[in-house]
């Protein structure tokens, strides 16, 4: 169990964690924070609702993506406002940036709140975060390759995400395994290289029982319907098409020999969360990214990573039989990801660094 290590300071600390409510994230980030006797507030974005047409217009309309972007940001930063008001927190962590407004300034520096900036998403290609970035004390990105050009205007740091916990965990050492391999992730056409792997494990491994679960599908977008279709044809194709919680998730990668994990084309060097929830969940995990910016992790003992799609399949077929070595990387890395990468652990530094920002 995750034992708090932050400082000696009291509870009357507090802070406000603020980002998009998809699966839950910032609840369990702010989770954290309260572990380390914060008290905690959460502030969801409230969410721009599309109807089929606007999703479509998102999709080929780059005038209309702006608009909507433009309308979701002025959003955020009212209720970020707000709550600010409401709060005055002593921090305020911000997941994924929002466009900060002089306003927003004004009442952070009267609050006397210092202000961090966690990017999950590539930074430098969104707007809205690079204007801002000297509204922040702190900034992290899980984007290593991100850090040159953030480092120009904030105080800019690497912190990939990380698991909570709570919900990633394993069964039992004696598992009873009922899926071969699993993929949980988007896969739309935007991404062709995600579907074109699935299509071809599901060919390969045509014997193996294989689980898709992905909430990226949609009735108006017919042609990722017919290729999802396709990768889940026959008994032993399952596809989930909806969003999974942290705990349905946790349930398939325990009865799971293989779990998979591709990373977005605009991930250069950055490590998903995904490689941390199947570690702490004990999954065995086949990535294509090697965590050469992650200390500790070594590739063949802690995960197996995957050079190109041939490896994927060669890869995928030995380990799904080859049990005992594939159990014993599982645990080792389930061991270092519990031990450094867990939200408590994130939020410990982030708390650290905030403290002793001037």
């Amino acid at each position: 169990m995750e034992q708090p290590n932050a400082g000696s300071r009291s509870s009357s600390e507090s802070i406000l964690v603020a980002g998009h409510p998809y699966r839950g994230y910032i609840r369990s980030i702010a989770a954290a924070f309260e572990s380390h006797g914060l008290s905690t507030d959460i502030l969801e974005w409230p969410v721009l609702e599309y109807n089929p047409l606007d999703a479509m217009m998102y999709g080929i309309s780059q005038g209309a993506q702006m608009h909507q972007d433009e309308t979701q940001q002025r959003l955020n930063s009212q209720a970020f406002e707000r709550q600010m008001t409401k709060a005055a927190p002593d921090y305020a962590l911000i997941m994924n940036g929002v466009r900060i407004s002089q306003e927003t300034r004004r009442l952070c520096h009267e609050a006397g709140t210092k202000l961090a900036l966690w990017a999950y998403d590539t930074p430098v290609r969104l707007p809205w975060i690079m204007e801002s970035l000297d509204s922040y004390d702190l900034v992290y990105t899980y984007e290593p390759e991100d850090l040159t050009a953030l480092s120009r205007n904030a105080q800019a740091s690497f912190l990939p995400l990380a698991y909570d916990h709570r919900v990633y965990q394993p069964f039992s050492r004696e598992r009873m395994f009922q899926t071969d391999l699993c993929f949980v992730g988007t896969v739309i056409r935007k991404w062709p290289e995600r579907m074109e792997r699935l299509r071809r494990l599901s060919k390969y491994l045509s014997n193996r029982k294989i689980e898709i679960w992905t909430d990226s599908i949609h009735l108006w977008s017919p042609r990722g319907v017919v290729d999802i279709l396709t990768i889940g044809g026959g008994k032993d194709r399952k596809v989930r098409r909806r969003e999974a919680d942290h705990t349905e998730i946790n349930e398939l990668y325990n009865r799971t020999k293989v779990c998979l994990n591709i990373h977005m084309p605009d991930q250069r060097k950055a490590v998903n969360p995904r490689t941390f929830e199947i570690l702490g969940s004990g999954g065995f995990l086949l990535t294509d990214r090697l965590m050469t910016n992650i200390p500790d992790f070594e590739e063949g003992r802690d995960y197996v990573i995957y050079s190109n799609i041939d490896d994927l399949l060669e890869k995928a077929d030995e380990f799904i039989s080859a049990d005992d070595r594939r159990v014993e990387i599982a645990e080792h890395g389930h061991f270092l990801a519990g031990k450094s990468h867990t939200y408590v652990r994130r939020a410990e530094r982030v708390l650290r660094d905030l403290r002793n920002t001037d």
